[in-house]
């Protein structure tokens, strides 16, 4: 009788710790890649891939990164992108306070893109739930910028001081990535072009409130009015998401996806963080 008491004691010792295990152990690990390799060419991109994409977001051959395919966007004059030119990702599971998410991709401007004085949503990252808010990667004036539209100081139109790098590249690849601790009042933003970190800001709200969320992160969101200056081209490839803390670092010691083809891949420069006036 001792023995079967003492066997029942352990076992159900052993089911506590598992459950209490289960209760303190991290959220699981993630990872959304898209390279448009299985799509059909012309057809939208969300059919094996992203989430949401518009109308004219379509799998194309005429250029790729890697691969043979890319995602294209067709610009018309004063067209903001929304339900046309926009590329959107939701997450497997949502990233909660002191939370961690990494955004990744290669973007192509034609040779000939023009930029205007209108905001634009590059990489956007949104806080879910009643706390809610939009963070990433803005343009302005031939400027990619931090964007942080939770935090009152660091909003999407005004900002002291801006961290800019130059927009201008075209006929070319160009690396551009995110990186968002969800935190209210510790929470960080970083931002690298071609592997060089332009932007970072600490101690910032990055989910509004600590029942806040990160959720989903989309590519070429909107562009404010007057919209697209004239009929362009663009094309996205190699998009990496992830939750995963990556292995590769920047000289500064950040994790980072960086240049290569995935996670913990390819050579990084030294990083650069330049302090302009507003543009």
């Amino acid at each position: 009788m001792e023995k079967r008491i003492f066997k029942k004691i352990n076992g159900l010792l052993l089911i506590s710790i598992c459950l209490l295990f289960v209760a303190v152990s991290p959220a699981s690990a993630w990872r959304i890649t898209d390279t448009f390799e299985d799509g059909t060419t012309g057809q939208i991109c969300d059919d094996t891939g992203a989430s949401y994409s518009g109308t004219s977001t379509v799998y194309s051959t005429t250029r790729a990164h890697s691969g043979t395919k890319s995602c294209r966007m067709t610009w018309t004059t004063g067209l903001n992108g929304w339900n046309v030119c926009h590329l959107e990702y939701d997450y497997p599971s949502n990233i909660t306070n002191g939370g961690e998410v990494w955004v990744r991709a290669y973007v192509w401007f034609d040779t000939g893109w023009a930029w205007n004085s209108a905001y634009t949503k590059i990489i956007r990252t949104v806080s879910m739930g009643t706390d809610s808010g939009r963070i990433g990667m803005g343009e302005k004036s031939n400027y990619f910028y931090l964007s942080n539209e939770i935090n009152p100081d660091y909003s999407s139109y005004t900002a002291s001081p801006q961290q800019l790098t130059s927009a201008t590249t075209t006929g070319t690849w160009v690396c551009l990535e995110t990186y968002i601790k969800a935190g209210v009042g510790n929470g960080i933003v970083r931002q690298w072009k071609n592997g060089i970190l332009f932007a970072e800001q600490l101690n910032a709200n990055t989910i509004g409130g600590t029942s806040g969320t990160l959720g989903l992160t989309s590519f070429m969101d909107t562009w404010n009015s007057p919209g697209s200056p004239q009929n362009q081209v663009q094309y996205w490839d190699d998009v990496v998401i992830t939750n995963e803390t990556p292995t590769n670092r920047d000289a500064r010691g950040n994790p980072m996806i960086g240049l290569g083809g995935g996670v913990g891949s390819g050579t990084l420069a030294a990083p650069t963080i330049a302090i302009v006036p507003n543009p």
